[in-house]
């Protein structure tokens, strides 16, 4: 008598063997991941950031996303991890995207200030959001 056949709508790991009549049908987050970096090199992003979980499930990802921007001649310039059961991801996201260095340069240069340079007299004026530097 021949086994019963089985659709599984995911995948076993490479390591792991099904039994007989084990049909695998489905996307591998892996395949999904890179599928995303594709989709972005098409549109012409080639540096990204990427916020995956803290597991391994998340580094499998992390990996597969990174092997393909740097395959299709991006980058990933920066990641940063959360806990599966966080359900505000505003911390990772600030460091991630260094917001509160982001906050502190717009403080700095929000108000308006002189600074000279004593050596040969230039002037640096940081006037509101840009920074004008007279060279002569």
């Amino acid at each position: 008598m021949s086994p019963t056949p089985v659709l599984a709508l995911n995948t076993l790991p490479d390591e792991a063997s099904g039994k007989a009549g084990l049909f695998q049908f489905s996307l591998a987050p892996e395949h999904e991941a890179a599928a995303v970096a594709r989709r972005a090199a098409s549109e012409g992003m080639t540096r990204a950031v990427a916020l995956v979980p803290n597991s391994a499930w998340g580094e499998r990802l992390l990996v597969a996303f990174s092997d393909q921007m740097q395959n299709l001649g991006g980058e990933v310039l920066s990641y940063q991890t959360y806990e599966s059961s966080d359900n505000d991801f505003a911390g990772p996201i600030t460091q991630l995207l260094n917001l509160n260095e982001s906050r502190e340069r717009y403080r700095q240069i929000a108000q308006p200030a002189l600074v000279t340079d004593p050596a040969d007299g230039r002037a640096l004026c940081l006037c509101q959001k840009c920074i004008f530097i007279p060279l002569e």
